[in-house]
C-alpha cells in the first residue's frame, strides 16, 4: 500500500540521517539494518 511504502521510505531516511557506527556495512549490506527493525505494526507502536 502507499502507506507501507511511505513507512519504508521513512525508515530509509532515518538510516541515512542516523547511520550506524560502521556506515560501510550499511552500504555493503543494505538489508542488514532493516532485519533488526520490528514488523511495521510493532515499529509504529514504538514510534507512537
Amino acid at each position: 500500500s502507499a502507506q507501507s511504502h511511505d513507512d519504508t521510505q521513512a525508515l530509509l531516511d532515518m538510516l541515512q540521517l542516523y547511520p550506524s557506527e560502521s556506515p560501510n556495512d550499511a552500504d555493503e549490506e543494505p538489508t542488514s539494518p532493516l532485519e533488526t527493525i520490528p514488523s511495521e505494526p510493532e515499529y509504529r507502536d514504538l514510534v507512537v
